[in-house]
């Protein structure tokens, strides 16, 4: 009966991918087909949470992540989704705490560090806003990405450039309050090769 269930799972999640593209409506009433087999399918409650954010239902959304975490709680992306949505709802706190979450599970995922940072700005952080913005734009680039608009996805864009400007109009305090606080943990000596590096992604990511 279990590999029955499975079967009949896995037909009814790639009928709704197959909808996705073409029908929308279908598409949502695919993934609550594969709610009703089952409950904690991440695929299709990820899926209807961004549908109701786009309706402007942002609490649905928040309790179908919710429910997604309630399933797998170790998942980076899950938390980042969360965050977002809250963010969206003006829950600066709690979109920050889910960032940070995130970013415990998977240090690395700088897509996270760039939406904390926004969050950061947001509440007047501006040191944890530069730092988020800077770490976040440093990683990405460093494996080629973020670097163009064809490295950049389109739904990142805007916060991108809003992370750019942000650093261009507080580049001085980057370059001296960052360079402060790693030079007390790694050394002069270490930071000025570090200090040579920031002011060059600086004058990169530095908007025309």
């Amino acid at each position: 009966m279990e590999r029955q269930v499975q079967a009949l799972l896995s037909q009814k999640l790639s009928e709704a991918r197959k909808k996705v593209a073409g029908s929308p409506a279908a598409a949502i009433s695919g993934y609550k087909e594969v709610l009703a087999i089952d409950p904690g399918n991440i695929e299709a409650l990820r899926f209807l949470a961004f549908d109701a954010l786009q309706r402007g239902d942002s609490a649905n959304a928040v309790e179908c992540l919710r429910n997604a975490l309630d399933v797998n709680k170790t998942s980076a992306q899950l938390w980042c989704d969360l965050g977002l949505v809250q963010q969206m709802q003006g829950d600066l706190v709690g979109s920050a705490q889910s960032m940070q979450q995130a970013l415990i599970l998977e240090p690395d995922f700088f897509i996270a560090r760039l939406h904390l940072g926004t969050v950061q700005e947001q509440q007047g952080q501006r040191f944890n806003a530069l730092t988020s913005y800077f770490r976040a734009i440093a990683a990405a680039q460093s494996r080629g990405l973020w670097v163009d608009e064809a490295s950049t996805p389109i739904q990142l864009r805007r916060k991108l450039g809003r992370a750019m400007r942000f650093l261009a109009r507080f580049r001085e305090q980057v370059l001296s309050e960052t360079m402060l606080r790693l030079s007390q943990q790694y050394g002069a000596d270490e930071m000025r090769r570090v200090e040579q590096f920031l002011a060059i992604l600086l004058e990169k990511m530095a908007p025309d």
